[in-house]
This record gives C-alpha cells, sequence and structure tokens, in this order.
C-alpha cells in the first residue's frame, strides 16, 4: 500500500502520528499474521535545511557537540522509530524498514509504502536502514562499476 502525506516534512513533530493516522484508514487491509516492509521517502533537498542544526530530539545526545551528519541521522532514526512503534501498536508487524531521502515529486510530501511479506518465515531478523541520500548512494555504486 502507498501513501503521501501531503503538506509535510521530516522535521514534523507530528511526523509518526501522520503516518499512523492515514495508515489506520486501512487497518483492515492489515493481517496480524503477516509481517511488512516499511519505507519512507522523503525529498533530498531537506538535508541541506537548517532545521537539522536546531531540531530537538525527545531524547538528549550524550555529548554536546554533534557533526551535522549525527543530527541527520538522529533525527531519521528517531522518525522511523517512532512510526515503527505505532504501526505496531496497531498490529501491524514491521519486520523491515527504511527512511530515505530521494528525489520525489515535491518537497514538502512524504511518501510511505507498505509492502506485504510473501514468504513464510518463522523467525525474521528486524532491519532498519537509514539512507539519507539515495541519490548520492546510487552515483557511487554508478561510479565504482564503472572502475570494473
Amino acid at each position: 500500500m502507498k501513501y503521501i502525506l501531503k503538506n509535510t516534512d521530516i522535521f514534523d513533530d507530528e511526523f509518526a502520528i501522520k503516518i499512523n493516522k492515514v495508515v489506520a484508514e486501512d487497518k483492515d487491509r492489515f493481517t496480524n499474521e503477516k509481517a511488512y516492509e516499511l519505507i519512507i521517502s522523503f525529498h533530498v533537498n531537506a538535508l541541506k535545511d537548517p532545521r537539522f542544526e536546531e531540531h530537538n530530539l525527545p531524547v538528549p545526545c550524550k555529548r554536546e557537540k554533534i557533526t551535522i551528519s549525527e543530527k541527520i541521522h538522529a533525527v531519521l532514526s528517531f522518525q522511523l522509530k517512532e512510526t515503527e512503534k505505532l504501526l505496531e501498536k496497531k498490529g501491524i508487524e514491521i519486520y523491515s524498514s527504511s527512511i530515505r531521502g530521494d528525489n520525489i515529486e515535491s518537497e514538502n510530501i512524504v511518501k510511505i509504502e507498505i509492502i506485504e511479506d510473501t514468504e513464510q518465515i518463522k523467525e525474521r531478523a528486524k532491519v532498519s536502514c537509514i539512507v539519507p541520500n539515495v541519490p548520492y548512494i546510487q552515483d557511487v555504486i554508478r561510479k565504482f562499476l564503472e572502475l570494473l
């Protein structure tokens, strides 16, 4: 299932609540016995936004001074974990989750995709992935492959 949240971004204090609300409207489409992959995409330009510097996380960092890269990771990680928690409270088991910066249509939307796992696996490892800049990673891989 795919969802688009309009007029929001990764800095929204109600980020997870908004995702949970839009997904809850389709709660009957999710099965308790199944597990799902969660993919959250935001516009990669948000990485240049000065709000990363000023964004206050509810859990304070142990060090006083952190790099912008660490701050970006902390904000994205927090938003992803909060979203997972709320979805799992609704009975939607998330076995794989990711939050990624990509070249999506607009800077003020967030895309959410929830994909049902079709494999019948009894024991699953839970995996989370934070990819702040998908286009950059793709470019690095492309350049590496050109060297081969």
